[in-house]
């Protein structure tokens, strides 16, 4: 019995570009592609996510991005005789609205109220349109998912849940105002 013959077989990729080189072509997502990963980001929770191919990377992040805030806070800490702030008497921090008033942080203007901030950066509005009912009003009781007004970002109008219980105090922005990230909206007295 003669003995099994023996044969190489290179991979059918390498034999073709041996043959018939081609150029190599640069590593990209499609949208699409961009958008599942977006979406499994979402469903798995997920606040970062980076893919790297050859010369191609993709870095998502979502949420707030603590690594740059804390890069800004010790440079800024270098530079902290420059740029001292204030303290207020009760020894926190302040933030300001866009009304230019200053809140306590993680307060509203009084004892034992607190504010409703904004989640994103967009256009405030207190209503669906013009002709609308405010979603909420001063004296009103809302809990915490009652939408107390909507932000408007990139053509899209995002209903702005209350997620605490209470009674709206102040309404500290006016409609159609721009707001940033975490800027108060409304003052609220907890229930």
């Amino acid at each position: 019995m003669a003995p099994p013959k023996t044969r190489l077989v290179a991979p059918r990729k390498a034999l073709q570009e041996r043959v018939n080189p081609e150029p190599e072509e640069e590593e990209t997502l499609e949208f699409k592609e961009i958008k599942q990963i977006v979406e499994l980001m979402n469903k798995h929770e997920l606040s970062y996510f980076h893919l790297e191919r050859g010369d191609f990377c993709l870095e998502l992040k979502k949420g707030l991005d603590t690594e740059a805030l804390q890069e800004l806070l010790a440079s800024a800490r270098t530079a902290a005789p420059a740029i001292a702030m204030p303290m207020p008497p009760s020894g926190l921090p302040t933030a300001t609205h866009p009304g230019g008033a200053a809140l306590p942080a993680g307060g509203g203007e009084d004892a034992g109220t607190d504010t409703i901030n904004a989640p994103m950066v967009g256009t405030f509005y207190r209503a669906a349109s013009p002709e609308s009912e405010p979603y909420a009003k001063v004296g009103q009781v809302v809990d915490e998912n009652t939408t107390i007004c909507v932000i408007e970002a990139m053509k899209t109008f995002n209903e702005i849940k209350a997620e605490k219980r209470g009674t709206i105090v102040k309404i500290l922005v006016e409609n159609a105002q721009p707001v940033q990230y975490d800027d108060p909206l409304f003052v609220i007295k907890p229930a």
